[in-house]
């Protein structure tokens, strides 16, 4: 029984995953000059100016969609579009280039578990796979086999 629920969950995403992957693209400015329209939470992709291939998912936590896409061409932190590719010099460095797709998802808990939902289907290359230098790991034996465990 549980494992149908799960099925049917997993459906649900891969479902909404295609609607986002479809809809309409937009340019950083043009979100910031309409920025009304793009006052609502939700989920995000981004991806290269030459292509649609997802390079970046991520979510709204205090700020809207307009927001995100402000501190994205304006932040140079690591968690922003301009601090990710500042180093890499196969991304473009112009932001405005990049494309941008999004989702309207009002709950704090759904647009949680569609982001890592995207993340996981996906893996687009700017999002950080683990948490490096947060935990260590050392080897444990166990029945006499090495195992990894994280501290």
């Amino acid at each position: 029984m549980k494992m149908e629920k799960y099925k049917r969950r997993i459906l649900g995403y891969l479902k909404k995953l295609k609607e986002l992957l479809k809809s309409d693209c937009y340019k950083f400015d043009y979100i910031l000059k309409n920025k009304e329209k793009f006052d609502v939470e939700g989920v995000y992709i981004i991806s290269k100016p030459e292509n649609l291939i997802p390079i970046y998912a991520g979510k709204t936590d205090t700020k809207k969609i307009s927001g995100r896409v402000y501190d994205h061409k304006t932040l140079s932190e690591g968690s922003d579009l301009k601090g990710m590719v500042k180093n890499k010099p196969n991304f473009s460095q112009n932001i405005e280039e990049y494309n941008i797709r999004f989702m309207e998802i009002k709950n704090d808990r759904k647009r949680m578990l569609f982001e890592n939902f995207i993340i996981s289907a996906l893996n687009p290359e700017l999002n950080k796979t683990g948490r490096s230098n947060s935990k260590k790991s050392e080897k444990v034996s166990t029945n006499s086999s090495n195992k990894e465990k994280v501290l």
